[in-house]
């Protein structure tokens, strides 16, 4: 016992290698989960310590984003190509899609506002799977998306779809691509354009049909009808969901409060699965401008 300090350990008392198999009735410890085994020891190797590389193969001349700038085409429906790129690193995975754009003049002379648009449009593919998808791009818009081939393109498109003709707009617009996603606060979405009433018949009927976008899961109406915030006025109004077969899946009228206020807030109502075409109508108490706009599970 001599020469013994406090919280040490001496072998001469305690055995060289005490353990749990050398006591009475001692049991050895089995492995959990079965099939485990203890990682390797470095054997006195050194630490590595991984860096990031700030260059590489992301930094090739337009294969990870490009953007545009200048005045539009002046036909709709001309797409304006960015960049692709069919040769993403490694296996499919997810990637972060980003567009942006900026143009937002204010315009004091409402005549003088133009009749163009521009929507994103993104080609994907895994293997020998290929999509086109079409996306509303306000200000800008990110959303993931699964591929080792992503195409990126902007759409011109006329808004208002009436007597005024497409006109061309001057914009600065977008997009890069990113390893890894993460999730948006809001969905993507696909706005149809405007559609106005038709008075041809003497009092003005909205009456108008638009097939379901891709990845659609829940649409919402927009109109700038007189009184819409009172559902009285819209007493003749309905959407109504159809299938492939034209066979009508669901109705909702405009009439019920509560169907009112859960079509016209954001995110409006959901879509029943078959839904192939919604048609919207119902009498106007004036020239009316009415759309869908559909929120995307991207």
């Amino acid at each position: 016992m001599s020469g013994w300090t406090p919280r040490r350990r001496e072998a001469s008392l305690f055995g060289e290698h005490p353990g749990v198999a050398v006591l009475d009735g001692g049991v050895v410890p089995r492995p959990f989960p079965p099939g485990f085994n203890p990682p390797p020891s470095r054997g006195g190797l050194p630490l590595v310590e991984v860096v990031e590389p700030t260059t590489g193969w992301w930094q090739q001349a337009g294969m990870f984003g490009f953007r545009f700038q200048g005045l539009t085409p002046d036909v709709e429906g001309e797409i304006i190509p960015l960049f692709q790129n069919a040769n993403l690193p490694g296996p499919p995975a997810p990637w972060w899609v980003h567009y942006f754009r900026f143009d937002r003049n204010i315009q004091q002379d409402a005549g003088a506002n133009p009749n163009g648009d521009l929507r994103a449009r993104v080609t994907y593919g895994v293997g020998g799977a290929l999509n086109v998808v079409e996306l509303d791009l306000i200000t800008g818009i990110q959303f993931p998306i699964v591929a080792n081939f992503i195409q990126c393109d902007l759409i011109t498109y006329r808004p208002e779809l009436s007597a005024q003709v497409y006109s061309p707009i001057d914009v600065t617009a977008g997009a890069t691509i990113g390893k890894g996603a993460g999730s948006g606060s809001l969905p993507p979405t696909f706005t149809t354009q405007y559609f106005l009433s038709d008075d041809s018949g003497g009092a003005p009927v909205t009456d108008f049909t638009v097939a379901v976008p891709d990845f659609a899961r829940s649409v919402c109406l927009i109109t700038s009808a007189t009184g819409t915030i009172d559902p009285a006025n819209l007493g003749g109004w309905t959407v109504d969901f159809f299938s492939t077969t034209l066979n009508r899946i669901r109705q909702l009228a405009l009439a019920d409060p509560g169907v009112f206020q859960a079509l016209t807030q954001e995110k409006g109502v959901s879509i029943p699965a078959g839904t192939n075409q919604i048609t919207v109508g119902g009498p106007s108490t004036a020239e009316v401008r009415t759309a869908l706009q559909f929120f995307l599970a991207l």
